[in-house]
């Protein structure tokens, strides 16, 4: 096989040209459909057909799994920016868009399916992502200041549930920002996972539905619309936990820091109302709670 002239594993049928796959043997027409370009060769096209290759592939990267890893989390460390930004390039081709309109029902099950198969990872996920401090009755007179509509593209509440079977989200508008309503700016799932880490507005001016009014609004916002809406809040939280394995929950009491970003658990009890006892009765002391978040 290694020495195999061309004529031995290329024939014309009919008019159309057949390739040999090297691997299985097997006659396909020569086309993209069925193998992988490859410059190298003569007829620019791989030895062996898709399925083939694929299998080959994975045989390849298997043997040398570790290094591959290895080699790619050094160059991603490296290249941080880099990445991200090829990211962002690749997200507005018409290819991408086109294939995850095409494949978005596949990619919600996907998804959904991966944080069922890999708890531990989801949960040291969320462990680095910040959950918001922001009551409910805040949220929506926000939401009603924006329209219900997401501040970046404009998408309605009623289009993000019908697009993406979620309602709008709670996005930082500066990513190590506060924690509350000051740096809140709702968004839709496309809007929220595209910004990510970003600076918002270097963000928003290199997208296609970026809007000069819509900016100018967020910023308005986050200096003063915010203080409308937002609420005084105890200087800890006060958080609902699952028992871990059961269908039970018991609550725990963090302290903040002055972002309100929670920073230590230093009390759990099985209801919410024990933990507030002790507060009141002075068993736990909201000054050292403080000096524990500075």
């Amino acid at each position: 096989m290694k020495h195999r002239k061309y004529k031995d594993y290329h024939k014309i049928i009919d008019g159309v040209e057949y390739k040999q796959c090297k691997d299985c043997l097997e006659w396909f027409i020569m086309n993209n459909d069925n193998f992988g370009i490859d410059n190298k060769n003569k007829d620019k096209y791989n030895v062996r057909c898709k399925k083939c290759n694929y299998e080959y592939n994975d045989i390849l990267y298997l043997k040398d799994k570790e290094r591959r890893i290895a080699k790619a989390v050094d160059w991603w460390e490296n290249n941080k920016e880099r990445h991200r930004e090829n990211h962002r390039r690749y997200e507005r081709t018409p290819k991408f868009k086109k294939w995850m309109r095409k494949n978005q029902i596949e990619m919600k099950d996907y998804r959904s399916q991966y944080r069922k198969d890999h708890p531990e990872q989801m949960r040291k996920y969320s462990q680095q992502h910040r959950n918001h401090d922001i009551t409910e009755s805040e949220w929506r007179k926000e939401l009603k200041v924006f329209n219900y509509q997401c501040a970046y593209c404009g998408m309605s509440e009623e289009e993000s549930l019908n697009v993406y079977g979620e309602v709008l989200h709670k996005d930082h508008g500066n990513h190590e920002g506060y924690n509350d309503l000051r740096n809140a700016i709702p968004a839709c799932k496309s809007c929220n996972s595209k910004k990510h880490q970003y600076n918002m507005e270097e963000w928003y001016r290199q997208e296609e539905f970026y809007n000069e009014e819509r900016l100018q609004f967020i910023y308005w916002w986050l200096i003063e619309g915010y203080k409308d809406c937002i609420e005084d809040k105890p200087p800890y939280r006060i958080i609902r936990k699952q028992n871990e394995g059961l269908n039970t929950y018991h609550w725990e009491l963090w302290t903040i820091d002055e972002y309100r970003n929670i920073i230590e658990c230093v009390l759990t009890k099985n209801k919410k109302k024990e933990i507030i006892s002790d507060i009141e009765a002075g068993k736990v002391n909201i000054h050292i709670l403080q000096e524990t978040a500075k």
